[in-house]
């Protein structure tokens, strides 16, 4: 991509991408490209902008911020975006676009009742609903329903479960994968043998998004995450869900979590949108 003389290169904005170095690159600019000059760094011979969960380069050395590099970084973040949403529609929502990029953390807030989760399940394709939607340039009509819901999972906030016992709600999954993320939720293995009858709110939530994770989907909606959890549980949540964003736990998601509570939409949010009135502004950060 080259834009007036600069030529940009993206790479992965995962840990791994710079471990050790990463006190020199601090990020300059957020998820949708709001640019802070008093943030630039210098590489050798090159400066770096963390874009969501990347890394942009710019080619050639320059000492400011030209006003053309938010929109320019704009670009190079569509280019690597996961979730591509056009049009879509769903009774009284929409018609409204959005992209999601794997290492975003999308926090979605509203009034209740205005569509929060209707918008999610239409993602989700699991309600009837109009619009383009794309993974990775796919079309979701060129999937299956199952196909397009195994990478773009929604974890609604009060989940189904069809067995009597915990563990073949896990069927399918690496063991190992699933031990390990009980172990980050506070929970231990023995959980696997637990009556579901028997759960607590939280215990429910927190495997819940287990269950979901461990599928390694593309794209990850939760609602209301940490409503029915203590201080504790909902911190180890959100500390989980920024490692899977990030990649820590293997490829890096795009997330999108519903909530009414301001402080995690901005503690744990990369981007903050709102939905009202059947339509999504992004909420610029204090």
């Amino acid at each position: 991509m080259t834009n007036d003389g600069g030529h940009f290169q993206i790479a992965q904005g995962r840990a791994d991408f710079a471990k050790g170095k990463t006190d020199n690159f601090p990020r300059s600019i957020n998820a949708i490209g709001a640019a802070n000059p008093r943030h630039q760094s210098q590489g050798v011979g090159h400066k770096y902008f963390r874009v969501g969960a990347r890394w942009i380069r710019h080619n050639r050395q320059y000492n400011d911020l030209t006003p053309e590099l938010p929109l320019i970084c704009r670009q190079c973040y569509a280019l690597g975006m996961t979730l591509s949403i056009r049009h879509l529609k769903r009774l009284t929502i929409g018609p409204l676009d959005l992209e999601v990029a794997a290492g975003d953390i999308v926090a979605l807030t509203g009034p209740s009742g205005v569509g929060k989760s209707l918008l999610l399940r239409a993602i989700a394709d699991l309600d009837t609903n109009q619009g383009t939607l794309s993974l990775n340039g796919e079309a979701r009509e060129s999937m299956s329903g199952p196909a397009w819901r195994k990478q773009v999972m929604y974890v609604p906030a009060y989940s189904g479960w069809w067995a009597d016992l915990v563990e073949p709600h896990f069927e399918g999954a690496q063991r190992g994968i699933v031990i390990d993320t009980l172990h980050r939720l506070g929970l231990e293995s023995t959980a696997l043998g637990w009556e579901v009858a028997n759960l607590s709110t939280g215990e429910r939530q927190r495997l819940s998004f287990a269950r979901a994770v461990v599928h390694r989907p593309k794209i990850l909606m939760l609602d209301e995450p940490t409503s029915g959890l203590d201080v504790d549980n909902a911190q180890k949540m959100e500390k989980l869900i920024e490692q899977y964003a990030q990649g820590d736990m293997g490829d890096g998601m795009g997330i999108v979590f519903v909530t009414h509570d301001a402080g995690q939409a901005a503690r744990l949010g990369t981007r903050h949108i709102r939905l009202q009135d059947g339509q999504l502004t992004e909420v610029s950060a204090p």
